[in-house]
């Protein structure tokens, strides 16, 4: 579900601003995507950015959302193991 958001918002990046906007289809908000790999969809949002090479070159998104999976991540894990 992630990754088709990513997949969107390039899309709409590459037709162009004017385009969306004249079929009133505007790009999705960077808190946005952010919101969405922070409630748990960090690893579509990393395939996304893979995958469509997009944001790739914003920091926040190519250092926040790998940090955001890693923490997830160990989440995921200390509940597995019962650590928490």
């Amino acid at each position: 579900m992630v990754r088709r958001v990513y997949s969107r918002d390039e899309c709409r990046r590459v037709r162009g601003v004017r385009l969306c906007a004249v079929l009133h289809r505007w790009r999705v908000p960077e808190k946005t995507l952010l919101l969405i790999a922070l409630l748990g969809g960090s690893p579509g949002a990393y395939a996304g950015m893979k995958i469509f090479r997009h944001k790739t070159r914003h920091r926040k998104f190519s250092a926040g959302i790998p940090v955001i999976l890693a923490v997830q991540c160990a989440v995921l894990l200390a509940v597995y193991l019962r650590v928490i």
